[in-house]
């Protein structure tokens, strides 16, 4: 299949969404593992002292919020700022390929835009629902549909990118991505970096109609004054 001006731009958003992946995914490991020292240097003593103070009189002194939970909040809030950005970059990628292939990548743009408005929708409810329970529950649901669509529709239109354009890199990094984590979407980036030189370096289309007469239209030939 060739690469059209529309193509390159979708490839280039997917390769973009790739790059953000891998730093929302090392920022997400980085809070997670933040939160753990958290829990176990400082949640877990203060519960068994807390324990012991029930039962010999022993009070555990007030602190104030520990520096390594307000890191791990920090990370997990520029860890939703990137997934964000993945979500756009995809999106807009899957809606630019949808509109020139509509029998390939129809249903991925249909899932991806499933999970962009699904986690929109979700928040809305889920802050709705600090008022009224009900809407917290049915934002949770919408939170878990939203989640199942992206899991199936980012990974198949990749594979169907990567199949359309005959890119072994970027097909094999869609069927790993939902196992592997950052394995797969280093192929997925090294695929779409692939296709995205292949575009940039590709050789401009010869001019046709008009400007192609004016191009090749014989030119009248210089004479020597006399």
């Amino acid at each position: 299949m060739a690469i059209g001006k529309n193509d390159a731009q979708a490839i280039s958003r997917i390769r973009e969404f790739a790059k953000w992946s891998i730093i929302a995914t090392i920022i997400g490991v980085v809070a997670v593992v933040i939160s753990y020292a958290y829990l176990i240097t400082s949640l877990l003593p203060s519960l068994l002292m807390s324990s012991l103070g029930g039962a010999y009189g022993y009070q555990s002194p007030s602190q104030g919020t520990p520096f390594s939970l307000v890191l791990a909040i920090i990370f997990f809030i520029v860890e939703i700022i990137f997934v964000i950005l993945m979500i756009v970059k995809i999106r807009g990628a899957f809606n630019i390929l949808s509109a020139s292939d509509p029998a390939r990548f129809s249903i991925p743009s249909l899932l991806v835009n499933i999970l962009a408005f699904g986690l929109l929708g979700g928040i809305i409810l889920i802050i709705i629902g600090l008022a009224v329970g009900i809407f917290a529950i049915i934002g949770v649901i919408v939170f878990a549909i939203a989640g199942v669509s992206g899991a199936i529709g980012i990974p198949l239109g990749l594979y169907r990118v990567g199949t359309a354009y005959g890119n072994m890199m970027l097909r094999i990094g869609a069927i790993l991505s939902p196992f592997s984590g950052i394995p797969g979407i280093i192929m997925i980036f090294i695929g779409a970096r692939e296709l995205d030189e292949k575009t940039s370096s590709a050789p401009a289309p010869a001019p046709k109609g008009p400007a192609l007469a004016q191009k090749i239209s014989p030119t009248k030939p210089a004479y020597p004054k006399l």
